[in-house]
């Protein structure tokens, strides 16, 4: 019972954290004359029309190529739109699919496609908080899955973490489609918990024909021997391409990949491109890392493209290497890590693109309690103090690190460092055994991925 009792005690007092560290860090910045986090949601009780330039940030590029594609027939979208508008439709064109559903149903404008979002992000909280509860049962925490008041707190921190958590509600503030695929992943692991590894794939299907990166899926099912999810990935993917290829031509698919290979060269030097190539174009201060452009990418430079693709071989491998030596284990860590190393392996990674880290904390902290109870330690630790500073990072509005200019911009790293931390953090506590006792000879050796290293 007193065991109960304090993991509770540590529940609510996360939710306050999470509550308290938000307003402050919102009204010290605000105080500065920058915008903060709880600008950010003010502004999601505004469902945008698209008349301001908020709410429209996905809806603009991907509408501007519904209509190329239906009212130029046969011309090459991405040769129109993106080489000689210069418009940033960067999306496959089987994302466009998606609007022929809003189109036959006659709501396809802003107003309907972010009120859509809004309700995409309540049903995104909505699974947090279940699941926060599956997470916790998978880990064993018998303590608060069993009793009531508990399970009703991590509920609560579920549901509340997501409305507190930038990289999410940024989505409804610029209106963007990456909203759906927080929401898909976190509905992933709900499916994947409760072994309905097909629900699974589906989902991750359907976050591949929106973002190309998310196709790395199908090579991590099938280093998981999971046929599953193979298979279900492959029922969505398969036709929804092939009637792409119909509606649009296979010409399409020919000028994504040139697009494509323009972005990979190049990239974004603004700041809130999180990834390595945002990362090296700041260090080299190639190009105006105060203002997002609207019209042109960063200038190629070849080292920073070599860093770019280097960079982004290492992730996918780590996310796939670990997939294959995790494979006889439960999904969950493995699934959240790769999907972690598939987004930011991409050369132009925004914030919002990290919506899949809000499930990546809750499994650390639920794992850092799993750990504490199960080997007796103490339940405000450093891995714990660690993952709350990594968390005050990232889910937080923070260009108030931008302050710095040139080489030295913090933000430059600290994002990636701290995304990089919570993963370490569950490797290293999923992989934690059990300290030996006081009667037995301590050694030198350690467990590393599993593996013994002395």
């Amino acid at each position: 019972m007193n065991q109960t009792g304090s993991l509770r005690r540590t529940v609510f007092a996360t939710l306050f954290f999470i509550v308290i560290s938000t307003v402050v860090l919102s009204v010290l910045q605000s105080r500065l004359g920058f915008q903060n986090t709880l600008t950010t949601m003010r502004q999601m009780l505004v469902i945008s029309d698209g008349h301001d330039w908020y709410g429209k940030d996905s809806w603009q590029f991907m509408l501007k190529a519904y209509l190329q594609v239906h009212q130029h027939s046969g011309q090459d979208l991405y040769d129109a739109v993106f080489f000689t508008q210069h418009e940033k439709f960067q999306y496959p064109p089987t994302s466009l699919l998606f609007f022929e559903l809003f189109d036959k149903l006659h709501i396809l404008d802003y107003w309907h496609l972010n009120l859509f979002n809004h309700l995409i992000v309540l049903l995104t909280a909505l699974g947090m908080a279940r699941l926060s509860v599956v997470m916790a049962s998978e880990l064993g925490l018998e303590s608060i899955t069993k009793d009531a008041r508990s399970r009703l707190a991590l509920m609560a921190l579920g549901f509340v973490s997501t409305w507190f958590f930038y990289p999410v509600i940024w989505t409804l503030y610029l209106g963007q489609i990456q909203a759906w695929i927080a929401c898909a992943t976190i509905f992933a692991c709900i499916a994947y918990a409760g072994g309905q590894r097909g629900w699974a794939g589906v989902l991750m299907g359907i976050c591949a024909l929106i973002k190309p990166q998310f196709g790395l899926f199908l090579i991590w099912g099938l280093f998981r021997r999971d046929m599953r999810f193979v298979a279900a990935w492959l029922g969505v993917v398969v036709p929804a391409t092939l009637l792409a290829i119909s509606m649009y031509g296979f010409e399409q698919f020919i000028g994504y990949r040139h697009a494509l290979a323009y972005m990979g060269a190049r990239g974004e030097a603004y700041f809130g491109n999180t990834s390595i190539n945002g990362v090296m174009h700041r260090f080299f201060q190639n190009g105006n890392d105060q203002v997002f452009f609207e019209n042109h990418f960063a200038d190629y430079r070849p080292l920073v493209q070599q860093v770019t693709v280097a960079s982004a071989l290492v992730l996918i491998a780590i996310g796939l290497w670990w997939s294959f030596r995790s494979r006889k284990e439960p999904p969950l860590p493995s699934f959240l890590l790769a999907q972690l190393c598939f987004t930011a392996a991409s050369p132009i990674v925004w914030v919002h693109h990290f919506g899949g880290l809000l499930p990546l904390f809750m499994l650390t902290f639920l794992t850092l309690l799993r750990n504490a109870e199960k080997y007796g330690g103490q339940v405000i630790s450093k891995p714990l103090i660690v993952l709350a500073l990594a968390y005050l990072i990232v889910a937080n509005d923070n260009r108030i690190l931008n302050l710095a200019q040139g080489p030295v911009n913090p933000i430059q790293i600290c994002f990636l460092v701290a995304a990089a931390a919570v993963a370490w953090l569950l490797v290293r506590e999923t992989t934690r055994t059990e300290p030996a006792t006081r009667t037995e000879p301590r050694t030198r050796n350690r467990r590393w991925f599993g593996m013994s290293r002395g």
